[in-house]
């Protein structure tokens, strides 16, 4: 596809026809690329409406409070750094 967008068109002296030939040939390959685009798109919305299904709770569920930490003090040991 890369070789396809990457074409240059020079049409200069050539018979008409050749020319009619050329930009026929150029407006079905850009008809076709345009069709491979909206195959994407499609796809890709398809998916991500997928991704939001899959989703959707996490984001509308309300938050579960925190559960309590118990905190708990420890006594320091000084005596074991110092050997």
């Amino acid at each position: 596809m890369p070789s396809v967008l990457g074409r240059t068109l020079i049409v200069l002296n050539c018979k008409k026809e050749t020319k009619k030939q050329v930009f026929e040939t150029r407006r079905k390959e850009l008809k076709g690329i345009f069709k491979t685009f909206q195959d994407i798109s499609k796809q890709e919305r398809e998916r991500s409406q997928n991704l939001w299904k899959s989703h959707k709770n996490f984001f509308e569920e309300e938050p579960q409070p925190d559960p309590e930490t118990e905190i708990v003090v420890i006594k320091e040991d000084d005596d074991f750094f110092k050997k």
